[in-house]
């Protein structure tokens, strides 16, 4: 492994010859370029430059944007929706995007709901029509009222991609985005320049996205000028790279959720009693300053701070050892019992929590196994349900509802992200009432519901939200980081050395 690596990063560099080429070192390969079944950072890091949405959000002004629609309109209390599309936009092989793909495009979405089964119950369940008007147009028709369009159009599992996707083998995405799909093995996607993209971009004709799990060996090559960009995933790679002169490192607050999640249906977290003990045993407000430092922001809810609505105060508690001691003996836990504790490999600072973490549990009686995996073996841990405790990252698109289901969807559901395996029928019934809330005040209600439900329940501790931070070489410009944290190189230039 670590010759593969080596010669890895030797080829690589010999591309950095090429003034227009951008070598970029991440902590992790996708899992899928199918837009329609990515629900993974990784994934959507590479989709992100490849496909578009119709409709964009302005997380600051809180307002939707045009994007491949350059307009629409609501009737009927929000049940019709019609959308005019751009006239300048083809797709990565040479196509019009005409109303009639669009269409295609989204009905396939559908097909392949069954990865999201949340979006096929409040989003295609109530759509009764589905319809190209004219090449320029295309109408949306819901059994109801339906506000959410607009939120659910902006996710990356509603991108619109061309029908020949599904042409060859594999599935090889066609959109309309600044790059188009070249290649992917060796844990190396390879994007290449769309020439025919409808707005102005930078220089560069063809980005690596090549996975590089040592920390170690990310800095090495960032110092010695081996590559153009890195993520950076802990306060040791911060630091180390901050020094360095010809270094320029970019951060932004994302909307993420670091968390600690409970398997509700094993011993001993099936007990609400057991998982409020680790609740106030955690010492969070010492332990995640130390360790992240900078990289990230303390987690005082489920949700990122930019998706607090009106109304909403989170329940904060601080940690209390004979509450957490006084709650364990109730449970009838024998004193050293055991848990496992799982978390992804390639992040120095997880690691050093993951150790935290386990010190503080032991002042309770738990003994916890710490066991590290590299993303896919940990995703397919997960899908087994062989922990106890798992520490994962989560992000999701611009409304609350959006980031929260999915996290407590019925864990039976195909493409469910509830590993926590919590289920409530109350739960799932705000949520359904909440999706299909006719008003903004309805809404809001329901949610603040289903956030103090949460938080009396207890499956998942949230822990930050990262502040996502990217190393670059100074001979690297105009690089963007998208509200989820995503790289987005549109613009991006580089300068010949």
């Amino acid at each position: 492994m670590q010759k593969t690596v080596l010669m890895i990063i030797a080829v690589l560099s010999f591309l950095l010859l090429n003034s227009q080429t951008l070598i970029y070192f991440r902590v992790s390969d996708s899992l899928t370029l199918n837009p329609y079944e990515s629900n993974d950072f990784y994934s959507n890091e590479v989709l992100s430059n490849i496909v578009e949405t119709l409709v964009d959000y302005d997380l600051q002004k809180r307002v939707f944007l045009p994007l491949l629609a350059e307009g629409w309109q609501a009737e009927d209390n929000a049940r019709r929706w019609v959308f005019n599309l751009r006239r300048d936009v083809f797709f990565h092989n040479g196509e019009p995007l005409t109303a009639h793909l669009v269409v295609d495009a989204l009905k396939k979405s559908r097909v392949s709901s069954s990865f999201f089964p949340f979006r096929k119950k409040f989003f295609f369940d109530n759509l009764i029509d589905l319809k190209a008007l004219n090449n320029r147009q295309l109408q949306f028709v819901f059994n109801r009222s339906f506000p959410n369009l607009l939120a659910f159009l902006c996710t990356i599992q509603n991108a619109i991609i061309h029908p020949a996707s599904y042409q060859e083998k594999n599935f090889l995405p066609i959109g309309t985005g600044p790059f188009k799909f070249h290649s992917w093995e060796n844990e190396a996607v390879v994007l290449q320049k769309n020439h025919n993209y409808w707005r102005a971009g930078g220089n560069i004709e063809k980005i690596y996205f090549q996975t590089i799990r040592e920390a170690g060996r990310r800095i090495s090559a960032m110092l010695s000028a081996q590559a153009d960009i890195a993520s950076i995933s802990s306060p040791l790679e911060f630091n180390e790279l901050m020094a360095a002169k010809n270094l320029t490192i970019i951060s932004r607050p994302s909307l993420s959720l670091f968390y600690l999640a409970f398997n509700t249906k094993q011993y001993p977290f099936n007990k609400l009693e057991a998982r409020l003990a680790v609740k106030f045993a955690l010492d969070l407000e010492r332990i995640i300053p130390y360790v992240y430092q900078k990289t990230v922001t303390i987690a005082r809810s489920l949700l990122p701070p930019d998706l607090f609505f009106e109304g909403y105060n989170p329940v904060v508690s601080s940690v209390n050892l004979n509450k957490a001691r006084n709650l364990f003996r109730q449970t009838g836990i024998k004193s050293g019992q055991k848990i496992a504790l799982c978390y992804g490999s390639g992040n120095v600072a997880n690691r050093q929590l993951a150790e935290r973490i386990a010190l503080n549990l032991k002042k309770i009686g738990l003994e916890v196994e710490k066991k590290e995996f590299n993303f896919k073996d940990l995703l397919i841990r997960l899908d087994q349900g062989e922990y106890q405790l798992v520490m994962l990252g989560w992000t999701e698109d611009i409304d609350p509802l959006l980031f929260l289901y999915p996290l407590f969807m019925n864990p039976s559901s195909a493409g469910a992200s509830n590993r926590s395996f919590y289920y409530n029928a109350e739960l799932n019934r705000l949520f359904e009432l909440a999706f299909t809330a006719a008003t903004l005040f309805e809404k809001q209600n329901y949610l603040k519901q289903i956030m103090a439900l949460l938080e009396r329940e207890l499956p998942l501790i949230p822990l930050f939200h990262y502040n996502e931070s990217f190393c670059h070489q100074k001979s690297v410009k105009k690089l963007m980081i998208s509200p989820k944290g995503y790289l987005i190189f549109r613009e991006a230039v580089k300068e010949v050395r």
